[in-house]
């Protein structure tokens, strides 16, 4: 298989003027300034151009308080884009921040990771801390995109897959939850299917390393809020 060289671009749409408790579930004890900048990405290479995250609206910047720059998919014309044109969108996940205006791009097929969406329409969503860093019209029209062509899901062992994966929950709630089904649209999906650490008796080797090393699994956890 030939490679393929690969532009990548990076384009500035919002800013934020913050402190560190703001950035993660729980807070910070370690307060202080943290300002935040917001970016979308473009890769570009053989002939294929690749808009990963799509970032969000003035609407939404005004409603979180946010400083909002330009429209990046406004911004794309700079590159020689035209979001009309575009056939492949990565979502690296549904934060409000990655997959706001997708409705710009019509011809688009988005790529995301299944266990995502199975995620931002879950259990985990009872959970205000857990649900804040998204919008609930983003997440539905995700769910609603037509199907089939413009939609098209990768598994974590997928070869495809290069998009990285959230650790859901806490460790307590991951291991509860192997037990159970996570409601995605259309079916319900066992969590142990799809987490080989959870199969047969490995769950509690882990359980045991994990309460070992608990402070770093809390700061992990609370690193998740854009």
């Amino acid at each position: 298989m030939t490679e393929i060289d690969y532009e990548l671009f990076a384009i500035r749409y919002a800013t934020r003027d913050a402190r560190r408790g703001a950035h993660f579930i729980g807070g910070d004890p370690h307060d202080g300034p943290m300002p935040m900048d917001y970016f979308v990405w473009v890769a570009k290479g053989g002939g294929r151009t690749f808009v990963v995250d799509t970032g969000f609206n003035a609407e939404v910047s005004e409603k979180r308080k946010r400083t909002f720059l330009r429209c990046p998919v406004q911004a794309l014309a700079a590159l020689g884009i035209d979001a009309n044109a575009v056939e492949d969108v990565i979502l690296t996940h549904l934060h409000y921040d990655h997959v706001g205006n997708f409705d710009r791009f019509p011809k688009a097929r988005f790529h995301l990771q299944e266990r995502e969406l199975a995620y931002a329409t879950g259990r985990y969503m009872h959970y205000p801390r857990l649900s804040h860093s998204f919008e609930v019209e983003d997440v539905c029209g995700i769910v609603r995109h037509p199907g089939g062509s413009h939609r098209r899901f990768a598994r974590r062992d997928a070869a495809a897959a290069s998009l990285p994966c959230r650790r859901q929950g806490s460790a307590r709630q991951r291991r509860r939850a192997a037990s159970t089904c996570i409601a995605s649209p259309g079916r319900a999906t066992p969590a142990v299917a799809t987490n080989p650490r959870l199969r047969r008796g490995s769950a509690n080797r882990h359980s045991r390393r994990r309460r070992r090393s608990r402070r770093g699994t809390r700061t992990q956890v609370r690193a998740s809020v854009s």
